[in-house]
């Protein structure tokens, strides 16, 4: 039994060992066969790796997390020259902002979008029959006869009458660039007045409504751009001829692309051009003296006059007595061969502005649309009724200037209109204006005896007809 005890014992010995020699081998190998044991035994650290640490354990000089050597943060914590985020360095730029030395800012990728011009102007309101509209077109107690119209005045584009409110006719070119629409009125009044009405110019700056007065281009009036205006057009006693023109420059519109014609009245002046001192326009008015004499002409009897001047918006009103012993008005056709009031009067104040002066002033403004110019009046008398109104030189292009003239107990009276010429004003309404009295006497001697000036500037009549740039400004008043 001892024998086969001991056997026993040796085969369980070694069958231990091998077992436990299996076990060392799988620690040291890993496990091949991704099994995993309900135990472990922690795998020893690599030899290879000497500076790595366990976890919770460190070196000397090193530190674990919580703790801090000198010189190091933690987190929210900073040392100087350390900057947290949301902090900048200089230098250095926050997200949003640009480095200078980055370069240009790269722009959109897409244009911004701009609203689409229009391409067809507005819808005009509904046509009416033109003959219709110009039933009863124009009229009042100064109208001598019936009007008659040419439409497509010149072969141009017509007008036709319109269902707009307020409004009779309206031009018929819409859209059509660098044209012009055109109707005329052959026209008799029976006396001085006022044609009056309203325009409506719908379109873009640079289209126009203009009017042409017995075939020349009225400057009374203008060229009118975009917006609604009074218009009116002074006509002398007689025959006239009217003509409307709307016309279109060569690009854009706006609105309806029209301009707008109410129907016309035919009404007196603020003050009736007759000689007589008009209370209801010339009360209040501060006179203005004429008495200076130029000192190589000294005067030696009573002589000059007093003058009125005032406006409303549509022309100039001068209403001037003349202290006179003897009117001279002999009516031989030479109006220098009498006594007389002469005005002389200058638009063109932006050629003064521009340091252009004396006859350079004079003449470089007549070229550019005769802005100055001169007109007299001979007075009143036994061969001449009313006056004699000439001269009317350098304002060929603004016509119906009228005057007339009367006697008075102390020598006579003349008064004048002058039309306001709508562009012809600068921004301060202001325009030159001096006034001369030329005194005859009933002798053979043809030349004025003496002469009387409203500014003491002018040294005889040379001087305002070489020199316009030294006549007196006036400023005209508007409600």
């Amino acid at each position: 039994m001892k024998f086969w005890t001991k056997i026993l014992v040796a085969v369980l010995t070694f069958a231990m060992i091998a077992s436990m020699a299996v076990a060392c081998k799988k620690d040291k190998d890993g496990d091949t066969n991704n099994e995993s044991t309900a135990e472990s035994t922690p795998a020893a650290p690599d030899a290879s790796k000497p500076n790595e640490s366990k976890p919770n354990e460190s070196k000397p000089g090193e530190s674990q997390p919580g703790e801090s050597k000198p010189g190091e943060s933690q987190p929210g914590e900073s040392q100087p020259g350390e900057s947290q985020p949301g902090e900048s360095q200089p230098g250095e730029s926050q997200p949003g902002e640009s480095d200078p030395d980055d370069g240009p800012i790269d722009e959109p990728d897409d244009p911004i979008d701009e609203p689409d011009e229009p391409t067809e102007p507005d819808a005009q309101p509904d046509e009416v029959d033109i003959n219709t509209a110009l039933t009863g077109f124009i009229t009042g107690d100064y109208l001598d006869s019936k009007i008659v119209a040419t439409n497509g005045y010149l072969g141009t584009e017509f007008w036709t009458g319109t269902a707009l409110e307020g409004y009779a006719i309206m031009s018929t070119n819409p859209n059509k660039d660098s044209t012009k629409a055109v109707i005329g009125f052959d026209i008799a009044v029976t006396e001085f007045c006022l044609l009056k009405f309203d325009v409506k110019v719908d379109s873009d700056i640079g289209d126009t409504f203009s009017v042409l007065l017995d075939g020349k281009p009225y400057n009374g009036v203008g060229h009118r751009e975009a917006g609604e205006y009074t218009i009116a057009i002074p006509l002398s006693e007689g025959e006239h001829t009217v003509a409307l023109m709307y016309e279109k420059d060569d690009f854009a519109f706006a609105g309806t692309d029209t301009a707008y014609v109410s129907t016309g009245t035919l009404e007196p002046l603020s003050a009736v051009i007759d000689g007589t001192k008009d209370d209801s326009i010339y009360d209040g008015i501060v006179p203005l003296p004429v008495r200076h004499a130029p000192t190589s002409n000294p005067q030696t009897w009573v002589g000059g006059g007093t003058a009125y001047i005032t406006n409303d918006e549509f022309g100039i009103y001068i209403y001037i007595e003349v202290i006179d012993q003897a009117v001279v008005e002999d009516s031989d056709g030479d109006r220098d061969n009498e006594d007389k009031v002469q005005l002389y009067f200058d638009f063109a104040r932006s050629y003064y502005d521009e340091g252009v002066e004396g006859i350079d002033y004079r003449n470089t403004a007549a070229q550019g649309g005769m802005k100055l110019g001169w007109v007299n009046c001979n007075p009143a008398g036994e061969n001449n009724p009313t006056g004699t109104f000439g001269g009317n030189y350098g304002f060929r292009d603004l016509t119906c200037i009228t005057a007339a003239s009367t006697l008075t107990d102390t020598g006579y009276a003349v008064e004048f209109f002058v039309p306001i010429a709508y562009e012809w004003l600068q921004d301060d309404n202001k325009f030159g204006l001096g006034i001369q009295i030329s005194d005859d006497t009933p002798d053979a001697d043809t030349d004025p005896n003496a002469s009387f000036y409203s500014d003491a500037v002018a040294n005889g009549s040379s001087s305002w007809w070489s020199y316009y740039d030294t006549l007196p400004e006036i400023e005209l008043k508007f409600n």
